[in-house]
């Protein structure tokens, strides 16, 4: 008898809790409860797609911040805008291929371009030289050339090293006594050319402790895609 007693007590109070759950509780507290878990999964979607939403904003800002440089760079060469110094001519396209290792300019022996003259992206930035000329046309050989080494020297303090060329050229041969970081600027110091000439900015150094000498990836200021024309430099 006292077991059932116990049992009914139990019943009873477990009446009770329902009883006020569904009367007295008010029910905008409850409601929100089931929105919310219900709208669990959209809360963690959302999460994902601000996530995203930050990165293609940081991406946007580095693309806004290389350009910036760029214009920086223009703007100290103190190049008129009849372009007073330079040859400037059109690249031919080579679409649907995505081959820049080696350009076809609308430019020529006509026009004063001759070979070893110094090419580049817009003035102030290295970009290649000319290798051979005709009448109307002549070749360039660009950074992007496997074949290509160059000496270079980085940052502030002209730490030396030497250029690799290819798809996405690398520095090597840089002296582990020497201090070098993210975004240092990349220059020409080749005795052949303008010294000084911007080529790119560090993108990330390579730390080997098996090897001799540090590495960097580089950071070049411009898409391949965009080399549609070019600033030739004028022989003084």
């Amino acid at each position: 008898m006292k077991k059932k007693g116990l049992l009914r007590l139990l019943g009873l109070f477990i009446l009770v809790f329902f009883f006020v759950q569904l009367f007295l509780v008010p029910k905008r507290y409850i409601n929100s409860e089931i929105v919310q878990a219900l709208q669990a999964p959209r809360f963690f979607l959302n999460g994902f797609s601000r996530q995203n939403d930050l990165i293609n904003s940081i991406k946007n800002l580095e693309k806004e911040n290389l350009s910036l440089r760029l214009e920086v760079l223009r703007l100290e060469d103190k190049v008129n805008d009849e372009h007073q110094g330079y040859i400037f001519t059109n690249v031919f396209s080579k679409y649907p291929y995505n081959d820049n290792d080696r350009l076809v300019i609308d430019a020529g022996l006509n026009d004063g371009v001759v070979t070893g003259m110094t090419v580049n992206f817009q003035p102030g930035v290295f970009l290649g030289e000319v290798v051979s000329a005709l009448e109307n046309r002549a070749e360039v050989r660009t950074i992007f050339d496997p074949g290509w080494e160059l000496p270079v020297r980085i940052g502030e303090d002209g730490v030396d090293a030497l250029l690799i060329g290819g798809h996405q050229p690398r520095l090597t041969l840089i002296s582990k006594s020497k201090e070098i970081k993210v975004d240092d600027r990349v220059y020409v110091a080749d005795k052949e050319f303008v010294y000084g000439l911007t080529i790119g900015f560090i993108d990330r150094v390579l730390i080997d402790d098996k090897e001799v000498f540090y590495s960097a990836k580089i950071r070049i200021p411009y898409q391949r895609s965009e080399i549609k024309e070019v600033f030739i430099l004028r022989n003084e």
